[in-house]
């Protein structure tokens, strides 16, 4: 089986003119080769590493502060409202499952999406504004 634009060429079938399912079938297929991608890459070597000091560049940077609890925009108004959707989904889910405790969380959800979609446009409108549309100090 192939594909229909790579046709079979010369095919053989050793021994010829014997019916059996043990033959050996040859044949050619118009094959390409590409080249293969040259990768380059620079590896240090481990054994000279200083590795107090490479720790302490570690400690040093941002990798090793403390990670806030959620997105860097989520402030003190958007923590009662994420509250106030999980309070309002608990009601709903584990207890009253009734219509109006649903319309109140989903309206609750609402809300929480527009204060949260408010909040992000607002914040990163400030760090662009304060750091010149510079990547670096933005990440």
């Amino acid at each position: 089986m192939t594909f229909v634009d790579h046709p079979v060429c010369d095919m053989r079938v050793d021994p010829a003119g014997i019916l059996s399912d043990h033959a050996l079938v040859t044949c050619r297929l118009p094959v390409t080769v590409d080249q293969a991608t040259v990768v380059e890459r620079l590896v240090h070597g481990w054994r000279r590493v200083d590795r107090d000091e490479l720790q302490q560049a570690l400690m040093d940077s941002s990798l090793c502060h403390a990670v806030s609890d959620g997105a860097p925009w989520f402030d003190d108004n958007c923590r009662p409202a994420c509250l106030e959707c999980r309070r309002l989904e608990h009601r709903y889910n584990r207890r009253s499952c009734s219509a109006d405790d649903r319309r109140h969380w989903i309206d609750a959800v609402r809300k929480r999406f527009w204060l949260y979609r408010s909040t992000k446009e607002v914040y990163w409108s400030k760090r662009l504004s304060q750091e010149g549309h510079s990547q670096p100090l933005l990440w």
